[in-house]
């Protein structure tokens, strides 16, 4: 196959691509406000690209009022970017069919009649967009990318038509991803909403909604004669079985086939075995739903710590585990947990069996639950399967503009010359940063801290790559005679230490974290973001020290033991910004997986 064509072609097309310049297909278009017009503000983001602030900033946000004449006027068929944030995908193209306006700082372009403007959409989505950003932006701590480091990237461009062709096809791709996520969302919000109705309220007999065979009160019965807590132990090392994890995102998870058992210590080796339909949680997050049901066919292993639990009378038929495990889901359940939890003021999301059993709540008939359960193992399935079709659609388009759009091959020696040559070397992780265990705040103190101070839960920070303080007043948290420490923004990294281990994510504004935190504070000579790029080797070695014990929890002195492999500061940044790209581009798909699984 020649050089200058794609893997993939549509039919008919035969004519060799020409390589261009973006020097000769665009042309800057933006022009100032100068007087004052009341077009509506946008801003870009790297998600959703054109965003009006009225939707994105409450009320507006504070620049609703301010004088606009400095701002940018947007017409419709433009492409628009941030030259600060185009390396993580900040770009935009306005097909709002009407004027708007963008900050200043934004460049603002539109292309000549050689070039369709969905083909260079997908480009400009493309690796081959962020390679050439990678080989051009310039800057010190922060990079720039401007209109005139555009003009000297370069492109494959195939004839109009073939363009038309593909930024076709790819928008249909799109349009196929938006309906699943729509429907998706549809069943979310509807599994949100019977969540809430299907079970009584606090104080209520029946719920708001109800099959219409069924009546008469709900019974109130303690979860202590419900469910019983098991203690059957297994050896993780000589057991066949498969190892389980629990979080409050995705429940009941298989750990990867690669983790290796043979790295489990001694103390670690009491797992407890999980039957079909047997119940599980986390004691540590169980306010927040780290919750789970063995739905396979077969018998699997946890970590110790977990409780576990069967029916009492399953022979009695008159607990369905179905309903109780999505009852425990339930807001109303939740709130029962949050009554009864015990641990540090900030931190009181711990709930034992012991603890769980006292707790009154209010119980339909078998029937009554069977169907109930019924209903939402119908909607779990249903979301699964629209879940794994956008899944597998999104890797087909990703797999699609690799292979049917062309890469400049000199763009790409520029991303990777010149060549690190020198042997990366082998080092602790606390030589490369301090390790600041979370603190408990001073209960004597009642002053308000305002914005930059915030404490953090594990729950708190998700997947997402960076976390900020919150803006709202923090009452009865004061640094007298606490033991908790101020940690600063962009150089730390927060790491769960307790039972949902290895979550992480890099401090954004000046903060401090509970006792669920060892924070990675990166030292001034080592670049943050290649230390996050190592998040996963971290969390799979600190799992091996920590899976098993009293609390699953690693220490800060164990985790500053931890070994990785580091090469050079240069070879760093260019490692941190290239998994800074890849971390960005982290679907919205995705990012309201998880905001639903933990509302749920």
């Amino acid at each position: 196959m020649a050089d200058n064509v794609p893997k993939i072609r549509f039919p008919g097309f035969t004519e060799p691509w020409e390589q261009r310049k973006f020097k000769d297909l665009v042309f800057k278009s933006g022009k100032k406000n100068k007087k004052n017009l009341p077009y509506e503000s946008f801003s870009i983001t790297n998600e959703s690209g054109f965003v009006s602030q009225n939707e994105q900033f409450e009320n507006g946000g504070t620049m609703k009022d301010a004088d606009k004449s400095m701002y940018i006027i947007v017409s419709p068929n433009s492409f628009a970017y941030n030259p600060a944030r185009i390396n993580v995908g900040s770009i935009g193209y306005q097909a709002l069919g009407k004027n708007v306006i963008v900050s200043s700082l934004y460049e603002v372009f539109k292309t000549s009649h050689e070039v369709d403007d969905h083909f260079l959409w997908y480009w400009f989505k493309s690796d081959h967009f962020k390679r050439l950003v990678e080989s051009l932006q310039e800057g010190g701590v922060r990079l720039y990318f401007y209109f005139d480091k555009l003009q000297k990237g370069e492109l494959w461009l195939p004839p109009i038509e073939e363009q038309r062709k593909i930024g076709g096809y790819f928008k249909s791709v799109d349009n196929l991803i938006t309906l699943h996520q729509r429907k998706l969302d549809d069943l979310k919000k509807l599994k949100s909403g019977l969540l809430q109705k299907m079970f009584p309220k606090a104080g209520e007999t029946v719920p708001e909604v109800r099959f219409p065979e069924f009546t008469g009160d709900w019974e109130q019965r303690k979860l202590g004669n419900l469910f019983f807590q098991t203690n059957e132990t297994v050896n993780p090392k000589t057991s066949n079985l498969s190892l389980w994890s629990l979080t409050v995102e995705s429940g009941l998870t298989p750990k990867p086939e690669r983790y290796d058992r043979s790295a489990i210590t001694k103390k670690e080796d009491q797992y407890k075995m999980v039957h079909p339909g047997e119940i599980v949680f986390n004691p540590m997050n169980m306010t927040i739903g780290a919750i789970g049901m063995n739905k396979n066919s077969f018998p699997i292993a946890v970590s110790g710590y977990y409780i576990t639990m069967k029916e009492s009378s399953s022979n009695n038929k008159t607990i369905d585990p179905c309903f109780f495990s999505e009852w425990m889901c339930s807001p109303n359940a939740l709130k029962l947990y949050k009554n009864v939890a015990t641990g540090s003021l900030i931190e009181k999301q711990r709930v034992q069996f012991s603890t769980f059993s006292k707790i009154r709540a209010m119980f339909p008939k078998y029937e009554e639950q069977k169907k109930i359960g019924q209903v939402f193992d119908a909607l779990d399935d249903l979301i699964t399967l629209h879940q794994r079709k956008s899944v597998t659609i999104k890797k087909l388009k990703s797999g699609l503009l690799r292979k049917m759009i062309l890469t400049v091959e000199s763009t790409l020696t520029d991303v990777f010359l010149p060549l690190f040559t020198i042997d990366w070397e082998q080092r602790k992780l606390g030589e490369l940063a301090e390790i600041v265990s979370g603190g408990t705040p001073a209960t004597s103190n009642p002053e308000y801290w305002d914005g930059t101070i915030n404490w953090y839960t594990p729950a708190e920070i998700s997947e997402a790559r960076y976390v900020y303080g919150s803006q709202k007043k923090i009452t009865e948290v004061g640094l007298n005679n606490s033991s908790a420490k101020i940690l600063p923004k962009d150089r730390t990294i927060l790491f769960t230490s307790r039972a949902g281990i290895g979550k992480t994510a890099i401090l954004k504004n000046d903060a401090s974290t509970n006792q669920g935190f060892q924070s990675i504070v990166v030292k001034n000579n080592i670049d943050p973001e290649f230390v996050y790029s190592m998040s996963t080797q971290i969390k799979e070695k600190a799992e091996r020290v920590a899976a098993g014990s009293t609390f699953s929890e690693i220490s800060g002195k164990q985790l500053g033991k931890i070994i990785l492999m580091i090469p050079g500061i240069k070879e760093q940044q260019r490692i941190g910004e290239l998994f800074s790209i890849i971390d960005n581009l982290i679907t919205l798909h995705q990012r309201k997986l998880f905001i639903i699984s933990y509302i749920k």
